[in-house]
């Protein structure tokens, strides 16, 4: 065995390691409160008038029957009798971020606030309403007054993981202002970190969706809802994007759902995308959807799921960035208001002026996964598994496996189901058993072969797993181990690809 480089894996991706990549999650609203009951007591001197407080019970009432509109008159009723009434402020602004009148709710909201500052429902939705109104540095304002007055709440760790997702979308973008106020498109803020699209060569591209009744919350339509997702985005490409579903486990893009927040990117949103480029563009997607509300007073209506679909197909399309304009689908916040969302004409042209981008453009517009890596909140286990893997590649680069093999084996800690991680390990393993065979270490060798092999039979593509039996086979033969040899061999043979 003299030259190592007889069985080198192969690893996909560039740089030799594939990097699993986030690519901003959607925000949604922290919570849309509604204080039950009249007056909250003992917390301001004002007393409500009593038919003030009857009809501000009344609105409650509605708003727990979901009839927002009726809800909306008892609270201004409720205003117009007592217009210091601070919970009638809060929840009829409430109500308006429910139906999408952000301008009338921030006012209610702030009139609120002042009336009575010591309110976290009040703050609270405030936040959500700047949020929705592009206005990040005030919607992280009003979060942190809603801790201050609220640290124990049950919905604290969700704001405070959406406080560090708003923190990291400023630092990343560089400050709440849209790069270019183009009021046609938003091709500079969706491509700050870089243009990556899906090549001619790869097209139709496979999608497999995947429904698991078994998870929590999961409801039958959703499929149906994201089908129709993939199909809007198809038709507003104009013929630059084919999808074909498909159940080949090994498609192109793969949509799965789960009701564990953990595997988000924040505990404050309602699903993710992780897109893997190569040297051509894009290689994989794999997005991942919450079955359940990510926020324990919303309903995750069709809407919802709908409007989270289409933001997340998009970054599978490319749209690696943001709008900053709250009607466009890219727009960095999920709306409370259940409308029907639908893609803008911003969007469309986004997407168009990505795949029609000439090869100067793409040339000047490489990717920078660290800065992509800086969405959502850092403490996560799904951030931390990102840092490691890209920590991982890195050290892959320089040549440092072992190195490259301890942050692969933390990150699987993190999440041993994960689909790259286990390829990655899988193939940091086996460039340590080549480097071992190299030089005669036959045991060491093996050891590494050992843990290669079973992390690289979950491939799809089997190309690296016959890679490495080889070599094992290779080496077993040359320790005079014969017959062990042959039963690899005999492995070798149901495998496709192993007689080249």
């Amino acid at each position: 065995m003299t030259e190592s480089k007889s069985f080198t894996i192969r690893l996909a991706g560039s740089g030799g390691m594939m990097v699993r990549s986030k690519l901003r999650p959607l925000i949604t609203g922290i919570f849309l409160a509604i204080s039950v009951g009249a007056h909250a007591s003992g917390q301001t001197p004002f007393q409500p008038d009593n038919q003030a407080i009857q009809l501000y019970n009344d609105g409650v009432a509605l708003v727990q029957a979901h009839d927002l509109q009726n809800a909306e008159s008892k609270f201004r009723d409720a205003i117009s009798i007592s217009p210091k009434f601070a919970d009638a402020h809060s929840n009829l602004g409430t109500v308006l971020v429910q139906q999408g009148k952000y301008d009338d709710a921030m006012a209610e909201l702030q009139k609120a606030t002042q009336l009575k500052p010591t309110s976290p429902p009040a703050w609270g939705t405030l936040a959500t309403c700047y949020q929705s109104l592009g206005r990040t540095e005030d919607a992280i304002a009003a979060f942190k007054t809603f801790l201050q007055l609220s640290p124990d709440a049950p919905e604290a760790a969700q704001v405070r993981s959406g406080i560090a997702m708003l923190e990291n979308e400023l630092k990343r973008t560089g400050g709440a202002k849209a790069v270019a106020q183009n009021p046609n498109d938003y091709f500079e803020d969706a491509t700050q970190n870089g243009i990556a699209r899906w090549p001619q060569s790869r097209l139709p591209i496979t999608v497999s969706i995947k429904p698991d009744p078994n998870v929590p919350g999961f409801r039958q339509e959703y499929v149906d809802v994201l089908k129709q997702a993939f199909t809007d985005w198809e038709e507003a490409s104009q013929g630059a994007i084919k999808f074909q579903f498909t159940d080949d486990p090994s498609a192109k893009i793969v949509c799965t759902w789960t009701d564990d927040t953990k595997q988000m990117i924040s505990s404050a949103e309602g699903g993710h995308a992780v897109v893997v480029p190569d040297s051509k563009g894009i290689l994989k997607v794999n997005i991942i959807l919450l079955s359940v509300p990510p926020l324990g007073t919303q309903k995750l209506s069709a809407n919802y799921a709908r409007r989270i679909d289409l933001h997340e197909i998009g970054h599978g399309l490319g749209i690696l960035g943001h709008s900053k304009t709250p009607g466009d689908i890219m727009f960095s916040t999920v709306m409370p208001a259940d409308t029907v969302p639908q893609l803008s004409n911003r969007d469309k042209a986004t997407l168009a002026k990505i795949y029609s981008a000439s090869a100067e453009m793409l040339s000047s517009h490489p990717l920078n996964m660290n800065k992509m890596m800086m969405s959502g909140d850092p403490n996560s286990n799904v951030n931390q598994l990102l840092r490691l893997n890209a920590e991982a590649a890195d050290a892959m680069k320089q040549g440092k496996i072992a190195l490259s093999v301890q942050k692969l084996e933390a990150a699987q800690k993190l999440d041993p189901n994960s689909e790259i991680v286990n390829h990655n390990l899988g193939s940091a393993y086996a460039n340590s058993g080549m480097m071992a065979a190299a030089v005669h270490n036959w045991s060491s060798a093996e050891a590494y072969f050992l843990r290669a092999i079973p992390l690289l039979n979950k491939d799809a593509d089997k190309t690296n797993l016959v890679q490495v039996l080889k070599a094992y086979s290779t080496v077993l033969k040359l320790s005079g181990r014969p017959a062990d040899a042959a039963k690899i061999d005999g492995k070798l043979k149901s495998l496709p690809g192993a007689g080249k």
